[in-house]
């Protein structure tokens, strides 16, 4: 057995009728893979389930399995009786799950799955490994666990994830546990050219222009760069989803010099939804912590209410000194950085 848990999570899944999973904040392909995966299997069991996120689904995840029957629904409002256990995946804090920082988590029994560091959700059982690489990589040991078979579509849904999440393996927690999944997945039949396709090379021509336009902001600190939108210039763009992660993940920790990146959208007048990337190991969630976010070594976000573009950078240039202090000297990121 990889978890001591996997039994009392099964006879949880087992013992409800009509489950609600989420899709968190912002939906990336882990969240949105994590979710179909977990319908696939509760489908198998019997169960009722329902998807449901505080934003939509990018349009290109919906070539998966499920994925156009993922709600987008305001948690303010929602019903939640009709539900009796609420799995919540790929999600660190109640903020995370709702987009709301003022509103709590619905009194359902509460089943989390997660892979972030510091994960504060109170739940009647709670599974987090922090050091896999995606939460569907939790999924495919949970499946191991329970000696359940992996079809060629449920193998393409956690393949898909797991490469979203680790940027096609540029961010690994652990190389060898996720290539040794990766291959397993390809062996059962997941479609690597189809993932390849959808997610990396089928961007229009707009998008890209837009990508441009935000680089074409960038500005260089001593030891990172950064760029930001302001509300209205994103409105005029047409609000394109996607389009922080995107540069976030492929071009701002690239810079030669600088040890990470960060990328600002105020995707909500005076919402700033914010994106950090780094390089050389320097730990990225620091910075996410001190803005009320969170995540990983080398790839954390947060949303900040109401500060402007300059004071959040003034809050991760002071924070940036105090940490390269602290480790004046140490030896720090890939040989040769």
């Amino acid at each position: 057995m990889h978890f001591e848990k996997s039994k009392k999570i099964l006879a949880m899944l087992k013992g409800a009728n009509h489950i609600l999973i989420n899709v968190h904040r912002n939906p990336d392909l882990d969240s949105v893979g994590s979710a179909l995966a977990f319908k696939y299997i509760l489908a198998k069991l019997g169960k009722k389930v329902t998807i449901i996120g505080p934003h939509p689904v990018e349009p290109a995840f919906l070539f998966l399995p499920g994925a156009s029957t993922i709600q987008t629904v305001d948690f303010h409002t929602f019903d939640f009786k009709p539900h009796d256990l609420f799995l919540i995946l790929d999600s660190a804090s109640a903020q995370i799950v709702t987009s709301d920082p003022k509103l709590p988590l619905p009194s359902l029994p509460l089943l989390v799955i997660d892979h972030h560091k510091g994960n504060n959700i109170e739940a009647n059982t709670k599974l987090v490994k922090e050091d896999a690489s995606a939460t569907a990589e939790i999924i495919y040991y949970l499946l191991q666990d329970w000696k359940m078979k992996i079809t060629k579509d449920l193998a393409t849904i956690l393949f898909s994830a797991i490469c979203h999440d680790t940027v096609f393996f540029k961010y690994t927690e652990n190389d060898n546990e996720t290539f040794l999944i990766i291959s397993d997945l390809i062996k059962l039949g997941a479609d690597k050219n189809t993932v390849l396709f959808h997610i990396y090379n089928n961007l229009s021509f707009e998008f890209m222009k837009h990508v441009a336009f935000v680089l074409a902001k960038m500005k260089q600190e001593n030891g990172f760069v950064w760029t930001a939108l302001s509300h209205d210039e994103y409105k005029k763009m047409g609000c394109p989803v996607g389009l922080r992660e995107y540069v976030s993940d492929h071009f701002i920790q690239s810079i030669k010099g600088s040890q990470f990146g960060v990328v600002m959208i105020e995707e909500e007048p005076g919402k700033l939804c914010i994106g950090l990337r780094s390089k050389t190991g320097l730990d990225i969630s620091i910075f996410a912590k001190k803005l009320g976010g969170g995540g990983h070594l080398y790839r954390a976000g947060a949303t900040v209410y109401g500060k402007d573009f300059e004071k959040v950078i003034a809050l991760i240039r002071n924070t940036y000194c105090k940490y390269e202090k602290a480790f004046e000297g140490r030896p720090r990121g890939p040989a040769g950085l």
